[in-house]
């Protein structure tokens, strides 16, 4: 038969037999929230200490330098430096989408991973909230583009 040869044991000269021991769990779930966590800590020291309209080395936005049209992420460094520092009112002038995303998308990931975990799963990237947080910030670029009086106070 062909697969005797591999049937036999390792001092036999054949391949070593499969471990019969059960797979140990990763913890990867743990290990994203942690990588997750100190990504987030650095970049909101990063922009707690480094102030945006102070230095040079912040790029400039590609779409406002070809087209003098505002991103939907158009100033949102400077909205979340000043957020770090406590001046709400000029992070909402600076981008109020920013300041209105982030309470909500924290709120919503941790009810999303607090109801796996309450049901015993590993919780599973929402794909419905990417796509209405895609279509949000698009209708949020267009919107703060618009030659509106009102609308103009979203621009940065």
């Amino acid at each position: 038969m062909a697969h005797e040869g591999m049937t036999k044991r390792r001092d036999e000269g054949g391949i070593p037999p499969r471990c019969n021991r059960e797979p140990v769990p990763f913890q990867s779930g743990r290990l994203i929230l942690g990588g997750v966590f100190l990504a987030v800590a650095g970049i909101l020291a990063f922009f707690a200490f480094a102030d945006p309209t102070q230095l040079d080395y912040y790029p400039a936005c590609p779409l406002h330098s070809a087209t003098g049209l505002y991103c939907p992420t158009c100033g949102g460094s400077r909205a979340l430096h000043a957020l770090l520092h406590g001046q709400w009112q000029i992070a909402l002038d600076r981008n109020a989408f920013l300041v209105g995303a982030i309470p909500f998308t924290g709120a919503y990931l941790i009810a999303h991973c607090l109801r796996y975990r309450w049901m015993g799963r590993s919780p599973e990237f929402p794909k419905s909230f990417v796509l209405i947080s895609v279509i949000v910030l698009a209708l949020f670029g267009i919107a703060r583009n618009l030659p509106i009086a009102s609308l103009s106070e979203l621009a940065p």
